[in-house]
């Protein structure tokens, strides 16, 4: 949800902060390269998982769709105090499989921890998901805030401008797991994937 009207008051005043002209300005000197922000939050915002929540692992859109910059940052802010280390869901970091483009091996296993921000270049192959899905109690959710920020494309960069999912081990041979990805990352056909059939 990144619609700013629906925020609360700390919500906003934290995500006015995160696209200041300061902050920026300090995010750009520890990496060395430019950064803009993302005033539309174009696939950030809250994002709240439930009982059975999953995420595949999967590399972000490259290039905004609206704005032509490319993706370069990501903040993930855990923001759940109820999340233990049992209910699962924790952010899974994977290589790249340059053969076949596809996940290789997890790297790292990150617990959702309240209060916890993971920061990671997404310009590196980074793939990222949930390690598995998550075992929660009836009223406990998994919360996270998601702020992107973006850079001038350098020459030969990908122009992807929709995730790229990858199917799990147990979904490698699902023929319609496999189709609902490469809907999902057409840029053109990428709506149908969240029409509900009839």
């Amino acid at each position: 949800m990144n619609d700013w009207n629906l925020f609360p008051s700390l919500t906003y005043k934290l995500f006015r902060e995160l696209i200041s002209e300061d902050f920026i300005r300090l995010l750009s000197g520890k990496i060395g390269v430019p950064l803009f922000q993302d005033p539309g939050l174009h696939g950030g915002g809250w994002h709240i998982h439930g009982a059975g929540g999953n995420l595949n692992p999967h590399l972000d859109y490259s290039i905004h769709p609206k704005i032509r910059l490319q993706r370069k940052i990501n903040i993930i802010i855990y923001i759940s105090s109820m999340i233990a280390e049992e209910h699962g869901g924790h952010l899974g970091l994977w290589s790249h499989n340059q053969k076949d483009n596809q996940p290789s091996k997890l790297i790292k296993s990150i617990q959702p921890k309240f209060n916890r921000a993971v920061i990671f270049d997404t310009t590196q192959n980074s793939w990222h998901g949930m390690c598995e899905p998550l075992v929660l109690p009836e009223g406990i959710y998994r919360k996270s805030l998601a702020i992107y920020y973006l850079t001038t494309p350098p020459s030969g960069s990908d122009t992807r401008e929709r995730a790229l999912f990858a199917p799990r081990e147990d979904q490698k041979q699902d023929e319609a797991v496999k189709s609902l990805i490469q809907k999902r990352a057409d840029a053109i056909k990428f709506a149908d994937a969240y029409r509900d059939e009839k």
